[in-house]
C-alpha cells in the first residue's frame, strides 16, 4: 500500500493559513492552485492608532482593583511581556490563582487581543479605533466553546493618569448581547484578599 504525503509547499500554505487565522489576519486562498493570493493590509491610520494604544497599554504595567457587584475581591494585573511585544492582562480572585488571561499584541502593526476565558472559549478581537482616550475592539474570530457567552466587543477608556482604566466587555450568547457596563479599575500597590 502506498501512502501519499501532501506536497511540502501545500502543507506550508495550510500551516500559514491556520497561523494567520489564529493571529487574526484575513487570508484569501486560490483553492485551485493552493497558493496564497493576498493578505489584507491594514489602513495606515489604524497602524498609527495601534502604535499609540500599545504605548498607552504598556504604561498600565501593574495591579488594579476591579469593582464587582459580588462580594469577591478581583484584581487585574497588566504585565509587559515578550520584550515589549505583548501585554498580558491577568484576572485573579481569591482561591483562583488565575481567573482569565488576555494577551494584547500587534500583527502587521494593528493591535489585537486574545482572551482566554473561563467560559472555555478564546475570542480574538481587533482594534477598530483609538482616539487617544478611548479604544474600541470587535470580534474577529472565536475558538473553543461557541455555545457559551463570549467577549464580542471591548472598550477601554484611558484617563490622563495611569492610575485608572475604564473597561467595558460586551459578551454575546449566540447573536444576542448580554447586559454590560463600564467598570473603572483603580491602581493598587498589592493584591489583598479578604480572609472570608
Amino acid at each position: 500500500m502506498t501512502v501519499t504525503q501532501p506536497h511540502r509547499t501545500t502543507r506550508a500554505i495550510e500551516i500559514f493559513c491556520v497561523l494567520s487565522l489564529l493571529s487574526g489576519c484575513t487570508v484569501r486562498q486560490d483553492t485551485a492552485s493552493s497558493t496564497v493570493a493576498a493578505i489584507d493590509t491594514p489602513d495606515e491610520s489604524l497602524v498609527k492608532q495601534s502604535t499609540a494604544l500599545f504605548e498607552r497599554l504598556s504604561k498600565l504595567d501593574g495591579t488594579f482593583l476591579v469593582p464587582t457587584e459580588r462580594a469577591r475581591t478581583t484584581y487585574v494585573t497588566f504585565e509587559n511581556a515578550s520584550r515589549g511585544g505583548s501585554i498580558v492582562e491577568t484576572w485573579r480572585r481569591k482561591n483562583e490563582p488565575v481567573h482569565s488571561i488576555t494577551v494584547f499584541y500587534r500583527d502587521q502593526g494593528v493591535v489585537y487581543c486574545r482572551h482566554y476565558c473561563p467560559q472555555g472559549n478564546q475570542p480574538i478581537l481587533r482594534l477598530d479605533s483609538f482616539d487617544g482616550t478611548v479604544a474600541h475592539f470587535s470580534l474577529v474570530t472565536l475558538t473553543g466553546d461557541r455555545d457559551r457567552a463570549h467577549m464580542h466587543l471591548l472598550t477601554m477608556e484611558f484617563p490622563a493618569s495611569n492610575d485608572h482604566v475604564g473597561v467595558e466587555e460586551v459578551y454575546f450568547t449566540g447573536d444576542e448581547p448580554n447586559p454590560s457596563a463600564m467598570r473603572v479599575f483603580e491602581r493598587v500597590n498589592e493584591m489583598v484578599f479578604d480572609t472570608n
